[in-house]
C-alpha cells in the first residue's frame, strides 16, 4: 500500500471517530437537557436553575436567554441560592429581561445575607462605584473584606489597595501589604508586581 493511501486512510478514520465522539457528546448534552426540563416542568428548583444554565450557553439546546431567566426566576421563587444568583446577574446585565441594577442590587443582597461569596463582590463593586446605588466606599470595604477573609485574591488585592490608598478608611501601608502578601503568597501575579511598585515607591 502507498504512503499516501495509508495516510489518507488514517484521516478518514481520525475524521469518522471525531464525527462519532462529536455526536455521541451532542446526544448527551440533549438526553440531559430532556432530563433536566421534566424535573424543572415538575418543580424541582436545582433542576430549574440547571435548565436556564443549559438555555443561557445553550448546551443540548439553542441559546435561548429569555428562557433561562424564566427557570432562573422559577428556581430563585423556590429559595435557590444559585438561581437567585443567575437571576441577579440576569438582570444586571440585561440578559433575557430589561436591565434593572436596582433589582441586582435587591437580589444580590439577598444571597449576600445568605452568604454567597460571588453576591457579596459583585455588591462591593456597586456600592464602591455607585452603580444604581449611593457611593458608599466604607460598606463596599466592609463586604471586599469578607470576600478577602474566605480566600478570594482579587478581594485581597482590593483591600490590599484601598489600605494603602486610604478609600474610605484610614491609609495603613501596613495592613496593605499584608493582603497584597496573601494575594502574593497564593500566586497572584497582580499583587507581586503590586507589591514590586509599592516597594521601589517607598525607595524613592
Amino acid at each position: 500500500m502507498k504512503k499516501t493511501t495509508f495516510l489518507l486512510l488514517l484521516i478518514l478514520s481520525f475524521v469518522s471517530n471525531s464525527q462519532t465522539i462529536e455526536n455521541v457528546i451532542l446526544e448527551s448534552r440533549t438526553k440531559l437537557f430532556n432530563e433536566n426540563k421534566v424535573k424543572a416542568d415538575s418543580g424541582d428548583a436545582k433542576a430549574q436553575y440547571d435548565l436556564g444554565q443549559m438555555y443561557h450557553y445553550g448546551v443540548g439546546t439553542k441559546i435561548d436567554k429569555i428562557k433561562a431567566f424564566d427557570y432562573y426566576e422559577k428556581s430563585s421563587n423556590q429559595g435557590n441560592l444559585e438561581g437567585k444568583y443567575a437571576l441577579a446577574t440576569s438582570y444586571y446585565s440585561g440578559d433575557g429581561v430589561k436591565k434593572d441594577k436596582k433589582k441586582a442590587i435587591e437580589l444580590f443582597t439577598e444571597c449576600s445575607e445568605k452568604g454567597d461569596y460571588n453576591s457579596k463582590f459583585n455588591l462591593a463593586n456597586m456600592y464602591f462605584y455607585g452603580e444604581s446605588t449611593e457611593v458608599n466606599q466604607e460598606k463596599a470595604f466592609e463586604l471586599y473584606l469578607e470576600c478577602a477573609k474566605n480566600g478570594d485574591t482579587n478581594s485581597q488585592i482590593i483591600v490590599g489597595m484601598i489600605y494603602y490608598n486610604g478609600f474610605g478608611i484610614e491609609k495603613n501601608k501596613e495592613k496593605a501589604k499584608v493582603w497584597l502578601n496573601k494575594a502574593k503568597d497564593e500566586g497572584n501575579k497582580m499583587a507581586t508586581q503590586l507589591i514590586k511598585e509599592i516597594d521601589e515607591k517607598e525607595v524613592k
